[in-house]
């Protein structure tokens, strides 16, 4: 299911806007998380401070663990602070949310890099458990002739760059390579940049891996999209930078092991657009060091419950399971911290993860009454554009979190 049962009546629940709103509520009323559990004793350390790594930090905090997060960088929040558009997630959020769960007794060892300046090893002796949630921090190389020229960028060293508002000049005409959310982002800072903007896209709209609305998001702001088109090769101006994208249209074949259909070039029909900047936002990797022993695959390798092959160490989120939503990386956080807590307890480690699919059996959708989905409102595209820092869509008042929140179904397992 992509959407909740209610698109069975009429419209899906606005839970993504229900979320900011109370969100939004917490934060003005300056609402703080319970008090944790009396200490336990037990120490225990978290390697990153994105959203993975602070879910499982505030789970074992709120368990009565003495929690230590290490991260290299000298602010907490991962690709939320460094990566995410501020239009979609104002740092004001973030530094209020992190605060909240800091201040459960987090001790912070921000600028200190595991592998570096304290190894792994370090970590398994001074701690009886070890989460590592490091993130995929890099991006693909394309493997295309000319793509180490100047003006061609990495989809994240670029968003970046934005989020900390040195992103570089682009010029009048951006080609974005990619169909994932990163392409989509910076896509949509190029737009506010004042670039004209096309995102190359090797299959069709339907197998696009990016947020449906952030894709129609980017289009009303006047982002163009060449579905089943794939760069072939950059020509360069002088041997220094590109000045056009030479590109061949591809046909759709047989799905793949992610269950899309596999794209295949079209003989003959290769073709070029211009183009004064090219961003390439294909994909994350892992950056191994200092964990090299965990590694499988070109990932952290680890079970259900977040265990790797080493005793005590535990790891999640997209260093684990690849590059995903900030959801799941929260999930995985949460779901590591109760499988530490069951390790360090001496308990057996969870079994039950059978996902449950929620499905319409047994759910009279025709008894209900169709009420209307309570929505945002979002700026217009020409104030989007025009603003690299606004926030784009503001959160749903108190009274229409109440009437959405009574269009729930309860149909949940």
């Amino acid at each position: 299911m992509i959407a909740c049962n209610r698109s069975g009546v009429d419209s899906a629940l606005n839970i993504n806007k229900m979320e900011s709103s109370i969100g939004d509520y917490g934060i003005e009323h300056n609402l703080a998380f319970e008090d944790a559990k009396a200490s336990n004793g037990k120490k225990v350390a978290v390697v990153g401070a994105g959203p993975s790594g602070m879910s499982c930090a505030y789970h074992l905090a709120r368990l009565g663990y003495q929690v230590t997060v290490f991260d290299e960088n000298d602010q907490p929040g991962g690709m939320l602070r460094s990566v995410l558009p501020r239009f979609r997630l104002p740092v004001a959020v973030i530094d209020k949310e992190l605060k909240r769960i800091i201040d459960l007794g987090l001790e912070m060892r921000l600028g200190t890099k595991v592998g570096k300046d304290i190894s792994l090893d370090d970590l398994k002796k001074n701690y009886q458990a070890v989460y590592v949630a490091i993130g995929a921090q890099n991006g693909k190389a394309l493997g295309v002739k000319g793509e180490g020229s100047q003006n061609v960028h990495d989809g994240l060293s670029f968003l970046r760059l934005g989020a900390a508002k040195k992103a570089p000049k682009l010029g009048k005409r951006v080609a974005v390579i990619g169909g994932g959310n990163t392409a989509i982002d910076a896509a949509r800072i190029a737009r506010r940049m004042g670039s004209e903007v096309t995102i190359l896209y090797r299959r069709s709209r339907a197998e696009m891996p990016a947020a449906g609305r952030e894709v129609e998001l980017a289009m009303e702001e006047g982002v163009r999209i060449e579905f089943l088109c794939a760069p072939l090769a950059f020509d360069l101006n002088g041997g220094k930078s590109v000045k056009t994208v030479r590109c061949g249209r591809m046909e759709l074949g047989e799905k793949d092991d992610s269950g899309r259909a596999t794209p295949l070039p079209v003989s003959g029909s290769d073709f070029e657009i211009q183009a004064d900047a090219v961003i390439a936002a294909i994909g994350q990797e892992l950056v191994p060091t200092g964990f090299d022993a965990l590694m499988t695959g070109g990932l952290i390798g680890s079970d259900e419950n977040g265990l790797t092959s080493q005793k005590g160490v535990f790891s999640g989120g997209d260093a684990a399971a690849g590059p995903a939503t900030v959801a799941l990386a929260i999930g995985a956080g949460m779901r590591a911290a109760l499988a530490m807590d069951a390790y360090v307890q001496g308990r057996a480690l969870p079994t039950n993860h059978t996902k449950k699919e929620v499905s319409f059996a047994g759910i009279p959708l025709s008894e209900h009454e169709k009420l209307k989905r309570n929505e945002a409102v979002w700026l217009a595209p020409a104030q989007r554009i025009a603003d690299l820092e606004r926030e784009e869509g503001a959160s749903i008042k108190p009274e229409q979190v109440l009437k959405e929140a009574g269009r729930c179904l309860g149909c949940g397992t």
